[in-house]
């Protein structure tokens, strides 16, 4: 059995970027890495785990997301891969920011 792989859509690379640019104007490069490391190591589990998201009330049921650090990491099951739509601040406006996939 090949394992999974996860890509990022073109909201998420930005949403990624966005955190990035706030990480270092806000903290250094240093709390940057160590962040970083925590999304890349949350995403290696949810290959491996695609189950481990819970569903959202108010989004569709094949949407998932988990909570690492103050983001929410929305995501779809494709086969045994896993696509990521958004990593969205807890204080976002989730709906209106996932409307697109909606």
């Amino acid at each position: 059995m090949n394992p999974g792989r996860y890509w990022l859509t073109r909201s998420a690379e930005e949403d990624l970027a966005d955190i990035a640019k706030y990480t270092l104007e806000t903290w250094d490069e240093e709390q940057l890495e160590i962040y970083r490391h925590r999304l890349e190591e949350r995403l290696a589990l949810l290959v491996e785990f695609p189950e481990l998201g819970r569903n959202h009330p108010m989004l569709r049921n094949d949407f998932r997301y988990v909570v690492e650090g103050k983001h929410y990491i929305f995501y779809l099951r494709v086969g045994a891969d896993i696509e990521v739509l958004r990593f969205l601040h807890c204080r976002s406006d989730i709906i209106s920011k996932l409307s697109a996939y909606l």
